[in-house]
């Protein structure tokens, strides 16, 4: 994920352990099955590089309870977890942040990688050094779900190893976040090899898919949707699943909100339907960047920034469309036009 600054989790395999999962966040029963299946989490991704937004209150308003705090690097190049642009790990401003989230009830995933800087990934040369750094950070935030989020080549052995022992040391959920090349390739090969590696260790993983950024085909929705199918596709070859709501349930959506780096524009009603699509088919997760992009201070802004999405629209549009249910697209007026 890129945009100025850059850019789960159940394995379920039957359908009573699905129904077990949409009665968790329902609260309903399995003997009464809701209307449409429920999309396993949603959550909008935190640069936490710059000023921090007040996620208590941003859930307030919204109704999402999950952040994705982004991201994790290497402190000076070496084996020791830091946040973007040199914050430390254990920054009281984010730290409280992080409690007031867990007090009122939400939940916090703790993203590695990104598009920009030094991997920890690369700095640990060990996977228990590359585990005791992710656990580091899962530890002080009480998250419980960790994303590494691999934009460049990474040491795949070593990195789903990690992966493996932080799930054993600290009981997280695991999101792997990768780029998707077109509509037609869906995976590369670097993040179908990692997703392998983790598959050889029986480590369970939600594959989310970065669904932004790539070549439009003709209508930038379709081409969304395209791609999403397409991963799919792949996720059920490779995890052997006969039935493809299976593969559905491991997926991960993100989508960049509002002006993609590459020029298509994601607007309210894209989300709207994203939004239809992963309720429709159980996705195991649907996210965005970014919650520091999500107001409209730079509407026909012609390239993509870090602080604002590039289009009209209210502040905190896009995360609330990760909690609404799906809803036709309302007319608009001036400043709030998708």
């Amino acid at each position: 994920m890129s945009s100025g600054v850059r850019r789960r989790s159940s394995v379920v395999g039957s359908a009573s352990a699905r129904c077990a999962v949409l009665a968790l966040f329902l609260l309903g029963a399995c003997g009464s099955p809701p209307p449409a299946p429920a999309i396993g989490s949603v959550a909008p991704y935190v640069y936490v590089g710059g000023a921090l937004p007040a996620l208590a209150e941003v859930s307030a308003a919204t109704g999402v309870r999950r952040f994705v705090l982004s991201f994790l690097l290497a402190a000076e190049g070496h084996c020791a977890p830091r946040w973007s642009q040199g914050r430390a790990v254990a920054d009281q401003a984010l730290l409280a942040q992080a409690q007031q989230v867990r007090d009122a009830g939400g939940a916090l995933t703790v993203a590695s990688g990104g598009a920009r800087g030094r991997y920890l990934e690369h700095a640990c040369s060990t996977p228990h050094q590359l585990a005791d750094a992710y656990g580091r950070a899962l530890s002080l935030t009480g998250a419980d779900t960790l994303d590494v989020d691999v934009e460049r080549p990474v040491p795949v052995e070593r990195v789903a190893s990690a992966l493996a022992l932080a799930r054993q040391r600290h009981g997280v959920s695991l999101v792997v976040t990768v780029p998707v090349r077109d509509a037609e390739t869906g995976l590369g090969s670097q993040a179908l090899a990692l997703l392998r590696a983790l598959d050889r260790r029986d480590v369970p993983v939600t594959a989310n898919a970065m669904i932004m950024n790539l070549p439009q085909r003709d209508d930038w929705r379709r081409t969304l949707f395209a791609a999403a199918e397409r991963v799919t596709s792949q996720l059920q070859r490779l995890w052997r699943l006969p039935d493809r709501s299976d593969a559905y349930a491991r997926l991960g959506l993100t989508f960049m909100a509002g002006r993609n780096d590459t020029g298509p524009v994601t607007t309210r009603a894209d989300a709207r339907a994203l939004r239809e699509f992963a309720t429709d088919r159980a996705v195991g997760f649907l996210g965005f960047w970014s919650l520091g992009r999500d107001n409209g201070d730079c509407p026909g802004l012609p390239t993509a920034v870090g602080h604002c999405s590039g289009i009209r629209q209210p502040v905190h549009a896009f995360t609330r469309s990760l909690a609404e249910g799906p809803r036709p697209a309302q007319p608009t007026v001036g400043r709030t036009a998708p």
